[in-house]
């Protein structure tokens, strides 16, 4: 009969088992108040973790209503919990007052660690709350506040870094979770045990940024440990709610490329942008553009519409803080998803191009010209033509964009009118921007693709003597490598080519970022080089097996290690300068040789490979697992041990991850119809990936128009 253990009963069914029912349905009439405020505290906490801000609210605003009684320190309490979900749902002013009332607690109570401690989450929130607010008012009794600000939150905080939790996880959080059952021990039990305690008393006192390392570090433990399926949406779950958006991000990549893909279509098919608050709403989008290979085409509208209505008329502006950073972060994830929406709203989202403000913002064009780029990509695999009144009208925005957006546009008007003079006239005054989007290199005429490889090669020799002074190249913000591009034009038209300057780029120690794109390109039409061009790329090449790039470390982001190119280039061009002793120790590399040692295998069509590919599809690097497939793929498709190679890439899809299917589907598109390639579709068919019945349409499309 004591509401205090019925309480408890409940609270420890959350905990124990996450059942919200009892806790959420326990009366909070006819008991004391200091119960009835744990209990609205304790469902604050809940309805918080669950994602429902707005239902806390009200349950918080009902329990503050409801009852005078309270003492002094509960009732801060309760008004830091509302401060805390408030926030979450972009009410600023509102949580302002109540963080700045609440704080003061701490200077009527000072000799109560509880009050000091609510103190100090609620003058958190008010420093954080200021310039959100713009309020000012404040500002002369900071000092007196910090008087009293708690030493009890800083050292609760800095007890989750010495549980060791959130190290271990940083150390250990890439692995499998295979492994996760040889480095998890009983060692670790006591520490997961405070680290979740942790979490649970941040989050009842609502301290939001300890809660947010506390709960981000146990839900990293999860999905290294998790035995089910339902473990691992409550880890995601948890990341998202939390805003912690580079373990969400890592979690993502490896279910997508790893497996398993379950706990991710669960979200997602529970996923409402509308319903995403101020910390989860980054995650959001970032799961939206990340996962869209797992969201069917209903679902994709359905995001797609309420982007497009938040860029008509935006709602969430605050989780951004300037309505300028909302729009670009908006119109990236409308530029991820675009190539999976309906006709219809393609349609609608086309209409939308046309009618916005001129953008000058740099970084507005860009996210705009991603869109575009997006819609051209489209237009090119289902072979779509626009209305030709909407692209009289999206090309006639004339000055009003910035060059880069004006750049795009041009590109996709060149994908639909092929005698598009304006931007056939930059290409023939040396304009690489334009060059670059033209889509079809072997019909541009002799004279102007001799113009624009003097002008590549120009840029070539300026590359490199940048690289020679020490300093930085300025081609990082580039969106084509000039190499590249160079190397396509010499391809396509051998009699004007200059490969010297290639050869001069190989010879002088320039970054690999300008190196690997264009090795790259090589690799791909590799059989049209020439002879003695390949003769002369032999001893470069072989000096770039061994490069290190120290660029980056400062670009750590940027793949741009050049071994592993020039290593596959070499064993494609000259066979014998890559021995089987050569491949070995290239295959106890990193994750680039261990890919180019793939190739080379792959190049030679020995059966012996067969059994090496088999266990290599199992590679911890997702890389090299595409390379596999790749391998594979094209064997079936050349006729090279078939049936060795079609039963192994059975094996493989049997537990292949979405984006090993969405590998196979590319490498299908790219080739002609024919038994094989029906074969390898029929294989795949089957997988219950979203992108599958997608990417299988645009294929037999595109087949069709052949």
């Amino acid at each position: 009969d004591d509401p205090s253990w019925r309480l408890y009963s409940a609270l420890f069914k959350w905990i124990d088992k996450r059942r919200t029912d009892a806790i959420l349905s326990f009366p909070s009439a006819n008991v004391e108040a200091n119960i009835a405020a744990a209990a609205g505290v304790i469902k604050a906490t809940v309805l918080f973790e669950e994602h429902l801000p707005q239902r806390a609210c009200e349950i918080l605003k009902d329990a503050l209503a409801a009852r005078d009684d309270y003492n002094p320190v509960d009732l801060a309490w309760l008004q830091v919990h509302l401060a805390r979900n408030l926030i979450e749902i972009g009410e600023f002013d509102e949580a302002w007052d109540l963080a700045l009332e609440a704080s003061l607690i701490g200077r009527r109570q000072y000799q109560d660690p509880t009050a000091r401690y609510v103190a100090g989450v609620a003058m958190e929130f008010v420093f954080q709350l200021n310039d959100l607010t713009g309020r000012q008012e404040a500002e002369n009794l900071f000092r007196t506040i910090m008087k009293y600000s708690p030493d009890s939150s800083s050292w609760l905080r800095t007890q989750i870094l010495a549980g060791g939790l959130t190290d271990f996880s940083e150390k250990n959080y890439p692995q499998s979770r295979d492994d996760a059952k040889i480095i998890l021990g009983k060692e670790c039990e006591t520490t997961i045990s405070k680290a979740h305690s942790t979490s649970l008393m941040t989050g009842f006192a609502a301290d939001a940024n300890a809660w947010r390392r506390a709960a981000a570090a146990f839900a990293c433990y999860f999905l290294l440990s998790a035995d089910s399926i339902d473990e691992l949406v409550y880890a995601l779950n948890i990341l998202r709610v939390a805003g912690v958006q580079d373990e969400l991000e890592l979690a993502t990549s490896r279910f997508l490329h790893f497996g398993p893909a379950e706990p991710l279509a669960q979200i997602m098919n529970e996923l409402s942008l509308k319903d995403a608050t101020k910390s989860s709403l980054p995650c959001d989008f970032a799961l939206v553009g990340n996962c869209v290979a797992l969201l069917d085409t209903r679902t994709v509208d359905n995001h797609a519409l309420w982007l497009l209505k938040e860029l008509k008329n935006p709602s969430k502006t605050y989780v951004f803080g300037i309505s300028r950073w909302y729009e670009n972060e908006t119109i990236q994830v409308l530029a991820k998803i675009y190539g999976a929406c309906s006709s219809e709203v393609m349609a609608k989202i086309q209409d939308y191009l046309i009618t916005i403000p001129g953008i000058q913002d740099l970084g507005l064009a860009a996210s705009y010209a991603e869109l575009i780029k997006s819609i051209i990509e489209d237009d090119l695999n289902q072979g779509k033509a626009w209305d030709s009144e909407k692209l009289q009208k999206l090309a006639a925005r004339g000055k009003i964009d910035n060059d880069l957006l004006k750049g795009t546009i041009e590109q996709l008007r060149a994908v639909h009118d092929t005698n598009y003079d304006r931007l056939f006239g930059k290409i023939r005054i040396g304009d690489l921007n334009a060059l670059a989007s033209w889509q079809d290199f072997d019909n541009l005429p002799d004279g102007i693709v001799q113009r624009a490889v003097l002008h590549l090669a120009n840029l070539v020799d300026h590359i490199i003597a940048t690289a020679a002074s020490g300093t930085l190249p300025g081609s990082y913000s580039r969106s084509y490598s000039h190499l590249s591009i160079l190397v396509r034009l010499n391809i396509s038209h051998p009699h004007c080519a200059n490969w010297r300057a290639c050869l001069r780029m190989f010879n002088n120690h320039v970054s690999s970022i300008d190196l690997v794109p264009g090795i790259e390109t090589m690799i791909d039409e590799y059989q049209k080089i020439p002879a003695d061009v390949a003769r002369d790329m032999r001893e470069p090449l072989m000096g770039l097996m061994g490069k290190s790039d120290t660029l980056k470390i400062i670009y750590p982001d940027r793949d741009a290690d050049v071994r592993g190119p020039a290593s596959a280039l070499l064993g494609l061009l000259f066979p014998e300068d890559i021995p089987m002793t050569k491949v070995a120790q290239m295959l106890r590399g990193d994750a680039s040789l261990v890919k180019a040692a793939v190739k080379i295998l792959a190049q030679r069509k020995e059966k012996l490979s067969l059994s090496l590919f088999a266990r290599l599809s199992k590679h911890d690097s997702f890389e090299v697992r595409e390379a596999v497939v790749s391998a594979l793929v094209t064997w079936v498709l050349e006729d090279v041990r078939a049936e060795e190679s079609f039963s192994l890439l059975t094996e493989i899809v049997a537990d292949a991850s979405v984006c090993s299917i969405s590998t196979i589907l590319s490498l299908v598109s790219q080739h002609l119809r024919s038994d094989a390639a029906e074969k390898l579709l029929g294989l795949v068919a089957e997988k219950d990936y979203a992108v599958v019945p997608r990417q299988l349409e645009i294929i037999k499309t595109k087949w069709e128009r052949q």
